[in-house]
């Protein structure tokens, strides 16, 4: 079994092999032979960078023939968080709708979540990529709104959630 340990620190055991091949994707792209190891059960990964999702497995090989001696390991999918979180602000706010924007845009996506009060919040949407801004159309008049957002692979794994904002829609008129 394929285990991650303290960020890129992966560990193995149950099988042996003579030699490891261990493969790597970054954000759900083709995977490539990372490294060749022998006589070792762990690999520190010191080239991954912030923000990006990584996948990793391992499978036994030979090496002399290139066959492989056992079927690959499990994945193990690793979010590399940003150091720091995103700086949340609100722009424009009208009837029905609120601005948001944010800084830094080193991430592979983000999750913008919402909420009625400051410290219970539900997905509102997940934007892939380094966009900068969203506006939540979905608000009601004179509702008060409380929002963060979190640097994202797309998926289940979150990094820290930045400030919390709030606004207060228009009230029809």
């Amino acid at each position: 079994a394929l285990n991650c340990y303290l960020g890129t620190t992966l560990s193995w055991s149950g099988a042996s092999a003579p030699f490891w091949k261990l493969y790597r994707n970054v954000n759900g792209g083709a995977y490539a032979l990372v490294s060749i190891l022998s006589s070792t059960s762990t690999y520190t990964d010191t080239t991954t960078q912030e923000g990006l999702l990584y996948a990793y497995y391992l499978q036994g090989s030979n090496l002399s023939s290139g066959g492989t001696l056992a079927p690959a390991s499990n994945t193990v999918s690793i979010l590399i968080a940003p150091t720091a979180a995103p700086t949340l602000s609100v722009g424009t706010v009208s009837t029905f709708s609120v601005q948001l924007s944010w800084t830094p845009a080193a991430s592979s996506g983000f999750s913008v979540e919402r909420g009625i009060n400051p410290t219970s919040f539900s997905t509102l949407t997940s934007l892939v990529g380094t966009t900068l801004t969203h506006t939540d159309t979905t608000a009601l008049p004179g509702t008060i709104y409380y929002y963060r957002i979190r640097h994202t692979n797309g998926g289940t794994q979150y990094g820290s959630p930045s400030n919390v904002v709030s606004a207060t829609t228009s009230t029809e008129g």
